[in-house]
């Protein structure tokens, strides 16, 4: 797949202009600060588990 962009990190992959949903599924340590960089980003996103 040569075509697919790969991030390094969440931040990285949070950034990319070509993509529009953020699919969260770290652990759900990470959850909430993911979510609301992803948030703040513009992107919708989608969450493995609730937050607790």
């Amino acid at each position: 797949y040569p075509d697919i962009d790969i991030a390094g990190s969440a931040a990285e992959a949070i950034a990319t202009q070509t993509a529009g949903v953020v699919y969260i599924a770290c652990p759900p340590l990470w959850h909430r600060e993911h979510a609301i960089a992803a948030m703040d980003a513009g992107k919708a996103v989608y969450c493995e588990k609730p937050l607790a």
